[in-house]
C-alpha cells in the first residue's frame, strides 16, 4: 500500500489518504507481535502489539485490484489531456 496508494506512489500520489505513522499488518508473529508498517518511510517490521499504531480496514484484494485498476484508467486519460 506504501508503493501504490500512500506516501511511496510515484503515479497517483497519497490517494489513501495514509498519515506518516506506522499502520498494523493483520499478520501476528507471535502472541505478543505483529508486522507492521511505517508510513513515513516505508519501512516494515516486527511491533510489540502493546505499541499504538494506526489501523486502516482493507478490502477485499480481487476488488482492490479493480478499484485500482478504474483509478489508473482515470489518471492516464487526465494526464493525455
Amino acid at each position: 500500500m506504501y508503493l501504490n496508494i500512500g506516501q511511496g506512489s510515484t503515479t497517483i500520489g497519497n490517494v489513501g489518504g495514509f498519515s506518516n505513522i506506522p499502520y498494523w499488518s493483520s499478520t501476528e508473529i507471535t502472541d505478543i507481535q505483529a508486522w507492521s508498517r511505517n508510513f513515513s518511510n516505508g519501512i516494515s517490521g516486527v511491533s510489540r502489539k502493546t505499541d499504538a499504531f494506526g489501523v486502516r480496514a482493507v478490502v477485499l484484494y480481487w476488488l482492490s485490484s479493480i478499484v485500482f485498476h478504474i483509478l489508473q484508467q482515470i489518471i492516464e486519460n487526465k494526464l493525455k489531456r
